[in-house]
């Protein structure tokens, strides 16, 4: 598991890095998504891999345990796992539109648009 979780912090790191310098081709669009969903997928390694398994693991009575703490790392876990599924899911949509409908993919398909449906 250790191995398994190193490579992908190390993949999703790198895929970051590599996409917010913004020199792939891609378009600006693309780019906001992509880098969002592989920091939603960093989040997911962190809290629930990292945090939350290897304290199961390795550390069965820390201070993770204790209700205030248990309650936050569950409400992280969560989170950024319905935060990575749903950019998942946006991302789809917007390729979708890109291909399918593409007379409306001039207005749905830019940077701004994608800002706002990883913000909010």
């Amino acid at each position: 598991m250790i191995y398994f979780t190193t490579f992908a912090f190390s993949a999703n790191l790198l895929t970051i890095v590599i996409l917010s310098r913004g020199k792939c081709g891609l378009s600006k669009c693309i780019t906001i998504y992509l880098v969002s969903m592989a920091a939603a997928d960093l989040l997911v390694l962190i809290f629930d891999v990292i945090v939350y398994e290897m304290n199961e693991i390795y550390f069965p009575d820390s201070f993770l345990d204790f209700t205030p703490v248990c309650s936050l790392n569950f409400f992280l876990v969560f989170a950024s796992i319905e935060c990575s599924v749903w950019l998942t899911v946006a991302f789809t949509f917007d390729r979708f539109v890109a291909i399918c409908c593409q007379k409306i993919s001039t207005q749905y398909c830019t940077a701004k648009t994608a800002g706002v449906v990883v913000v909010t």
